[in-house]
């Protein structure tokens, strides 16, 4: 259980009794402590460290901690999911070594399941890695003892498995395998909706057409939203108009794919076509660069873009780099007219660092260079505010206002593919963060099932 205390900083945890590592070590509040230092250690090299900043712990005893804030925080709560370190273990490991360690792969933990072995082909790739259930588990049992998991090196080499039934079930299915495996009567499909937002953002600074809102709602108007789904992710996909992808959209501005609107609100302001078919005003085009990343989907949707944009007048320049470059030469400096990139929203998002005007240059996440007083403020009261109806109305208040302002251009969010014997029962379709959270009810998992007679 834990406690907030009434300065709104103070988090007070007790764990539960008698709870031990998979090696029979007692777990106590002395790993949790171990573990949020090793989070805070830049040596570690942790992607969570940010969210640990100026936090501080004191251990009460064995089964009681604190967790100090500098300032309240109403999300914090949920930074508080990822895996503890048993101390006894990592304790002789120096941070610096820590991805070298064996631990990683045969690691001492205390949920339902636990390392049972590992196979490896001749370069050092896993083959094969199988996990059995934990005995020592303080929750309820898995009903599986065993699971097998197996790596294929490309995905004609899984979907050949799936199909000769070699295995039960299968992840990061290609999105041109959707069909196959919907008609196939032994499997059945899971398509969990990823909160990646795949957004085209636009940067003012670079290109000063962006400066005028309606430029920025003529190109929206212009967007081909479905044929980007149909045609880059194969169907895998829905369409999203909302910015922040946090609440029902009804309420929010929609720009239907319209070329004619595009027209209507150009040739309203003044622009005219030239002999080249773009649009033009005081001899500044409408032509602007789009960055993005060489991944399939991303070049796709750039292609797509460039095509029908030159069809409503608007000449687009394509650009595509690795991902290393685009963050490190584009994103960090800012060095982009337009970027056509995609955000994760967790499950409780702080969306301070991607929206607030204070997040503009890097390391902030406001990529779009967003500013709006109205909005500053609901962000900076979102950090604060614990009751849940008032956190979603101010949600929805902000989502309003990004939307209207046009900072950026929804396009969608990419289905994860996953197929599972229809003989394996207990699987939840839910919303999913990551693709390893389709196993966080694994221990419900079951295969046979049987009529009980219960007495009254």
């Amino acid at each position: 259980k834990y406690e907030i205390l009434e300065d709104k900083k103070t988090y007070v945890f007790t764990l539960k009794p008698n709870l031990v590592w998979q090696d029979n070590e007692p777990l106590t509040a002395d790993d949790i402590i171990f573990t949020i230092h090793r989070v805070q250690d830049p040596e570690f090299k942790s992607p969570l460290r940010s969210s640990f900043a100026g936090v501080e712990m004191e251990k009460i005893d064995d089964r009681n901690l604190k967790f100090i804030l500098k300032e309240p925080y109403a999300p914090f709560l949920s930074s508080l999911t990822f895996g503890i370190l048993p101390m006894h273990i990592w304790e002789t490991i120096p941070s610096g070594n820590a991805a070298l360690s064996e631990y990683n792969l045969k690691p001492i933990g205390s949920g339902p399941w636990q390392f049972y072995k590992l196979k490896k082909d001749k370069e050092g790739n896993i083959e094969d890695y199988s996990l059995k259930a934990n005995p020592g588990y303080s929750g309820s049992p898995a009903y599986f003892k065993k699971i097998n998991f197996k790596f294929y090196n490309d995905s004609e080499g899984l979907m050949d498995a799936l199909q000769a039934r070699q295995i039960d079930g299968a992840s990061y299915l290609a999105k041109e395998s959707k069909a196959t495996v919907e008609h196939n009567i032994v499997f059945n499909l899971y398509t969990f909706p990823l909160p990646h937002l795949y957004s085209i953002f636009f940067n003012p600074s670079r290109n000063p057409l962006f400066k005028n809102k309606y430029i920025r709602e003529a190109i929206e108007c212009a967007t081909p939203k479905k044929k980007i789904v149909d045609e880059a992710e194969s169907g895998a996909g829905e369409i999203i108009d909302s910015p922040l992808l946090l609440i029902n959209q009804a309420d929010l501005t929609k720009r239907e794919f319209n070329p004619e609107k595009t027209k209507e609100i150009l040739e309203k302001e003044g622009w005219t076509k030239g002999g080249d078919g773009v649009y033009a005003k005081d001899k500044t085009r409408l032509s602007f660069i789009l960055t993005t990343t060489d991944w399939p989907e991303y070049i796709k949707t750039a292609e797509i873009l460039k095509q029908t944009y030159k069809e409503a007048g608007i000449e687009l320049i394509t650009e595509s780099y690795n991902a290393t470059q685009v963050q490190q030469q584009y994103i960090r400096p800012r060095n982009f007219e337009a970027l056509l990139y995609g955000e994760i929203s967790v499950h409780q998002p702080d969306l301070y660092i991607f929206w607030h005007s204070s997040q503009i240059r890097d390391p902030g996440l406001n990529l779009a260079s967003f500013e709006n007083k109205e909005a500053d403020k609901i962000l900076e009261d979102l950090r604060i505010t614990e009751d849940a109806e008032e956190t979603q109305e101010k949600y929805k208040r902000l989502e309003q206002i990004v939307s209207a302002e046009v900072p950026v251009i929804p396009l969608y969010r990419p289905y994860y593919l996953y197929a599972v014997n229809k003989k394996i029962k207990g699987l939840e379709s839910r919303n999913i963060v990551f693709p390893y959270e389709r196993f966080a009810n694994l221990r419900n998992w079951h295969i046979n099932q049987k009529r009980q007679w219960i007495p009254k």
